[in-house]
């Protein structure tokens, strides 16, 4: 597999905000987040998370 793969069945997603309490699907302020960034979920990292957490 290569690094640009898309796929229409699966999303790779960190492991680390499901370590911390967070669960799939999102809460909206989550969403909102990586809306406004433009941010992918996966290039955040665990320090983001973690004011994520906090700020939810």
């Amino acid at each position: 597999m290569k690094a640009d793969l898309c796929s229409e069945k699966w999303v790779c997603f960190p492991f680390y905000p499901f370590s911390i309490g967070f669960t799939f699907p999102f809460s909206h302020l989550v969403n909102e987040f990586f809306n406004i960034t433009k941010l992918a979920y996966s290039q955040a990292m665990p320090f983001m998370w973690r004011i994520l957490y906090t700020l939810n």
